[in-house]
């Protein structure tokens, strides 16, 4: 999608901080499928790997490894990751 996308960052930004965790899916799998320069922004990604709502982290997670090397900056919240109490994770 290109630098354009970068754009649509506030407003993901934004829905990342939503009560309801199905918006926090949504604006995730968004960074996801944008790829970077959107998903390479560390505030998302590691909003998403800490969240409370296990289906989100796991979202943040798919972004991680879609993002490889660009999700370096993520490595302590992945680590933290491993010791995630949902078995699916």
């Amino acid at each position: 999608m290109g630098a354009d996308a970068q754009l649509a960052l506030p407003s993901l930004l934004n829905a990342s901080k939503d009560s309801d965790a199905v918006v926090r899916q949504v604006a995730v799998d968004a960074m996801r499928r944008i790829g970077p320069p959107v998903a390479s922004d560390g505030q998302l990604l590691l909003a998403a790997l800490k969240d409370s709502n296990a289906a989100v982290r796991m979202y943040g997670l798919e972004s991680a490894e879609k993002l490889g090397v660009n999700a370096r900056n993520a490595a302590p919240a992945l680590k933290e990751m491993l010791r995630d109490p949902d078995v699916d994770i």
